[in-house]
């Protein structure tokens, strides 16, 4: 039994009714290689809304990718971050049907941008974003996680299966692979050459990390690229639009962050943003095709 972390009396009903939902929805398919817990009761305490639900299973991931020369061992890290990557695409395919999820609010769709960014820079996110263009009821989207990171996933190495926890976020509206972006985004990589170099604020850590994972050519770079050009290929998306939709992925993110008031991640978000749409992001989805293009031949 876990007593949820509290949180306001909105956030907390939202949790445990998506909690409830999701696990109804998921008790029929028994194949699948993902849980989630079973909730027990919500009570008051005062003025503060608790949640009750049953412990989840395994380690908690945020603690293995913690450990000191974690990413040293490829190995792991591909085969860790491929299951959690089929457990997204398998929990998406699942959702794809719980119509009584809630739909993100329309304003999670617009950039937060601020006064001093350019008019160019406006005009190159809208051309870019994967919904670029689309309306409301035209936006090719999905049911999603929407927290999908580290610290609410857990491993059970006996059983081979992962449990997901905090499902306050999730709903309908997200763009494909959102959660696998976040996945890879909590993850607080950063590559060696980094570790003598001083970074002065999480903004920077954040940014710094985005760029070792999807900017660069190192190992785990090429890990992440390759699962998902396996992505791609599950969901019948072209890696070419892999940049669209990290676009997306960071428009939304943006907004999530400022209904948290995380300020911090919020401008991490847009830091992220800047080093996508610059040089170096030109090559997210041209790497991926090639490696896309390996995996089909």
């Amino acid at each position: 039994m876990h007593l949820a972390a509290a949180r306001s009396a909105n956030n907390a009903e939202r949790e445990f009714v998506n909690l409830g939902m999701v696990r109804d929805h998921l008790e029929a398919r028994r194949e699948l290689s993902v849980s989630v817990p079973r909730p027990m009761r919500s009570f008051h305490i005062g003025k503060t809304l608790y949640n009750l639900e049953t412990v989840a299973n395994g380690v908690q991931f945020s603690r293995r990718v913690r450990e000191r020369g974690y990413f040293d061992n490829l190995a792991a890290v591909q085969c860790d971050f491929g299951q959690a990557v089929e457990a997204s695409l398998e929990l998406t395919e699942a959702l794809a049907s719980l119509a009584a999820l809630p739909s993100i609010a329309p304003n999670f769709y617009e950039p937060l941008l601020d006064e001093a960014t350019s008019a160019g820079l406006r005009s190159q996110i809208e051309e870019l974003r994967y919904f670029a263009g689309a309306s409301r009821d035209d936006r090719p989207s999905c049911v999603q996680h929407g927290d999908f990171s580290v610290e609410n996933i857990f491993l059970d190495e006996q059983s081979g299966r992962l449990e997901i926890i905090d499902w306050t976020d999730a709903a309908n509206g997200f763009p494909p692979l959102y959660d696998i972006f976040l996945l890879f985004c909590s993850s607080g990589y950063l590559h060696p050459s980094r570790e003598s170099k001083n970074i002065p604020n999480d903004e920077e850590f954040w940014a710094a990390s985005f760029e070792d994972l999807f900017l660069s050519d190192h190992s785990v770079s090429k890990i992440v690229g390759n699962l998902l050009s396996g992505a791609c290929k599950r969901v019948k998306i072209s890696p070419d639009l892999l940049r669209p939709l990290l676009v997306e992925f960071l428009i939304i993110r943006m907004n999530f962050c400022r209904l948290k008031r995380s300020v911090s991640l919020e401008r991490a978000c847009r830091r992220q943003l800047e080093l996508l749409l610059g040089p170096n992001g030109e090559s997210v989805g041209m790497s991926a095709a090639a490696r896309y293009n390996t995996v089909c031949s």
